[in-house]
This record gives C-alpha cells, structure tokens and sequence, in this order.
C-alpha cells in the first residue's frame, strides 16, 4: 500500500495498491458461471492459447448483429504466470512477460447488459506512436502504452474481468459499426457496473491530489438563501495559498482526458463513477463536485493570467468541460427516478446548445465534435442527424446546419452567429459553422441552455424568414410582410 496517502477517517479516497500487488480477493464470482466467462468449446475459463506462428496487428472481428457490443474478457495475473510456469518456451520470440495483457472478445447483446457486472474504461487515446500488446486468443494486437497501463489498473488477480473500452471492441477499420456503436454508446455506458476514468500515472506531484480534493469537500459549507442553496469553503481548513498542493491539483487537471470531447457523455452516462490517478482513486462525482467548488470559490488552483482572467489560462479549457459536466447533471445518480426529478433546464439541452458550449473540447476525428453529444441533446434520435463515418468533416457540418435550417426559428440565427465568428479552412457555404475551431471568444461558462427567441429582422423591419435553395448550398433570407 502507499504510505504517502494518508486515508484514514476520510472516506472519499481508495489508495490502490501497486499494478503487481491487487488484491486477489474475487469481485464478483457469482458472475464467473455467466456464458460471457466460458469457452464455448472446451468450458474451460478461459480459451485455449496456443501462440502460434499467427502475430497480427488486426483483430480478424466478427460480424456483430443488430443491438450486439463486445466486452473485452480481461484474463487476471495469474493466468500470464500459469502459463509461462506450464510453458516456459512460451515467451520465446513473442515479447510475453507477466507483464503482458492477455484476453478474449465476447459478443453480448445490449438489452442483457444488466445482467453482465462489466466495466466501462474513459481515458484519452493520445497521440502515442509506440504500441505495447495485448493478445487477444492467437492475436497479437498493438495498443497504445497508456490503454495498456489503464487496462493493468483493472486486471484483477484470480479472476476475468469484462471491461468495455472502445479502441479494442469497436472495429476501427468498419465505419458502418462505428455509426452503431456510437448510437449505442450512452447505453453501453449507462448499462456498466461502473465507468472507471483513468486520468495516467502519478507525476508532477499527483499522488497529492486525493488529500487536498478530500479536504475542499471537507471543508465545503452550505446554506439556504431566497430559496436557494449557496456553496462556500471554509478556507482556513485548506492549505495556504502558497502550497506547492495547489500547483498538484491545476497539472491534473491539465491533462488530456479532461478535454476529450467523448468524456462529457462517457461520465454522464455512467451509473458509478471512479476517477485513479496512478495509485489512488476516489468516487468521480466527489472529484468533481470538490472541483467545481474549488472553481467557484476561486481557490489557488485557479490561475490568473498577466491580464487578470484566468479562462484564458491553459487550464480552462479543462475547467469549461468540468462545468459544462455539472450543468448536465453529473453530480445525480443514472436512474430514472432522479433524473425525472433534475429540473428540466438539466435535460433539455438543445445539440446547438451543447456545439456552442464544447467548442475548447478536442477530438481526433472533427466529425466527434458532433457525434460525441447526440445522446445528451433533446434531438436524440433524429436519424437526419445520425452519425455517419463515412461523409466527410465538411458533409457532416453541412447536414447539421441543414437540419437546424429546416427547423426555423432562433436556431438558424444562432448559426449564423457562429458561422460569422471565425474563418474556416473547410469548404463550407457562409452560413454553416465549423464546429472543430476551438479558437472563439468565451463569455460564458456552460450557462443554462438558451430558452428565449431571437429574432432576426431584415431591411425593412419585418420578421425575417429563412429558407434553405434546393442544393443547400444557398440560404435566401425572405420576408413576412
């Protein structure tokens, strides 16, 4: 166990112990009788590996059927040192150390979801060339050195573990699958047993971090005033202003995974939430909850720049993703109960609403700008709006504004709006933003998606009407007279 993290009577953090030493003790083993956990062949726990002559770097993945996902099987750590004691020329020539993930891809269907106890992993792919493996039955498949570290968190010591990690049970290579997966993807989080968030390793003094989120929920007051709730920190419980903790706290929120746009649904979606930096790991909603005070209550982590405004600091956009997650409810449990119970501004959020707003998040592919949050918005499920892999970045802004067109209303403004605030290296009609430039102006943080009309006159000062020409590469602005 790490001896630098002091948890006792604090409640809100797990100190894991290191990758080689978790525990053994089983989870969940009344799981392990499921047909998920057995092969179909021999009824052995896991399926007969055999190392062959075959080393790959694709995945040879089987047609799923309409409403399947895969779960990555996840074989424990003493299954790589069975094999290796059984089969001591194993390794020879094919880079297996004990180190080495080894697992299986099952087909489930969705709607039993709840009867699988499997794990949904939320981590930021990155930019990393070098690739580590992970064999999957014959297949020696490379991952990047960050999904694997994230992948070993999870191994458990004596039994499988199903986890759900797009990069390895998604097939990259089919976009048609991409489109079904990603329609699927609010279920499949929602669906998990927990969605575990890996934020990396300890660096830059990370390992401090549990401490000090722990002591601003400690320290956070609240009280009733004209009806509604007002949060405040009892400063003189933290530590002071010039503590190098501070400076711990702003480097992880700094790194990738708080700018991902994908995370935004990924920890909305799930029924359990867990955050693990290197060797700890505390409930998520505390995480966030702890932050969002801290950003409230404008506590050092929050810098300021040579002009006064720290949204202009490299930490913003990470804190905007923060807020954005309070705004649409991350702090209430996925059930059906409390999320008829959130006000209605939490769930009505329009697609617009949520482009405007994401605008500092990253993705690797422009199309996920928007794809990331069809199943947050009140659009969900307007096929017209579906995600298509196999368009291109400018088609699917095109397709977007033409929705939001024929729709009416305040939203073509709105476009408008953002089509006018930057110039786009896109080929793209005037009037249809480009959702992958993050390079706009910010006034607000996540405000309260927008309720009222705007209305746009023309010339003569009569309602303007908007109408899309029949290429919709066109948009003629007529009057009511």
């Amino acid at each position: 166990m790490a001896e630098d993290v002091d948890t006792s009577s604090r409640g809100f953090v797990i100190v894991m112990p290191a990758i080689a030493d978790q525990a053994d003790e089983p989870e969940h083993p009344e799981h392990t009788s499921h047909p998920a956990f057995q092969n179909a062949d021999s009824g052995l726990l896991y399926p007969l590996v055999r190392y062959g002559d075959l080393i790959t770097t694709r995945y040879p993945y089987r047609k799923l059927r309409n409403g399947q996902i895969r779960l990555l099987k996840l074989f424990p750590k003493s299954f790589v040192k069975t094999l290796l004691q059984s089969r001591p020329d194993t390794g020879t020539g094919r880079d297996i150390t004990v180190e080495t993930l080894h697992g299986d891809l099952i087909d489930v269907n969705i709607a039993d979801s709840d009867k699988l106890a499997y794990t949904c992993l939320s981590y930021a792919w990155g930019t990393e060339a070098q690739t580590t493996p992970i064999w999957i039955q014959d297949y020696r498949v490379g991952i990047t050195p960050t999904l694997s570290r994230a992948l070993r968190c999870l191994m458990r010591q004596d039994e499988p573990r199903l986890v759900w990690v797009d990069f390895i049970c998604i097939n990259q290579d089919d976009l048609v699958e991409r489109k079904e997966q990603v329609e699927l993807m609010y279920q499949i989080y929602h669906g998990a047993e927990d969605v575990c968030v890996y934020l990396g390793d300890e660096e830059d003094g990370s390992e401090n971090v549990a401490v000090l989120l722990t002591d601003i929920l400690r320290a956070m007051r609240s009280k009733s005033e004209l009806g509604t709730t007002v949060l405040s920190v009892q400063k003189d419980l933290l530590p002071p202003r010039e503590s190098h903790v501070w400076r711990c706290l702003r480097k992880v929120l700094e790194r990738p995974w708080f700018t991902r746009v994908w995370v935004v649904q990924e920890a909305i979606a799930g029924k359990e939430l867990m955050v693990i930096c290197g060797r700890w790991g505390m409930s998520g909603r505390s995480f966030f909850l702890a932050v969002e005070a801290g950003v409230d209550q404008e506590l050092p982590f929050m810098p300021t720049t040579d002009d006064g405004n720290s949204w202009t600091a490299p930490i913003a956009s990470s804190l905007r993703q923060i807020m954005l997650m309070g705004q649409l409810g991350i702090y209430f449990a996925r059930n059906e109960r409390v999320e008829q119970a959130m006000p209605a501004w939490r769930r009505d959020w329009s697609l617009l609403d949520l482009l405007e707003r994401s605008r500092h998040a990253k993705s690797t592919d422009p199309r996920d700008r928007v794809f990331a949050f069809l199943n947050l918005c009140r659009e969900r499920g307007e096929k017209s709006l579906g995600p298509d892999y196999t368009e291109t970045v400018a088609e699917t802004y095109l397709r977007v504004a033409k929705f939001f067109v024929e729709k009416g209303g305040e939203a073509v403004s709105r476009l408008l709006c953002n089509a006018l605030l930057s110039e786009s290296t896109l080929i793209l009609p005037s009037w249809v933003p480009d959702w992958s430039l993050s390079n706009l102006p910010f006034e607000n943080i996540a405000p309260e998606p927008y309720q009222g009309e705007i209305q746009m006159p023309s010339a003569g000062g009569t309602e303007g009407d908007f109408n899309l020409e029949g290429s919709y590469n066109g948009l003629r602005l007529s009057t009511k007279v």
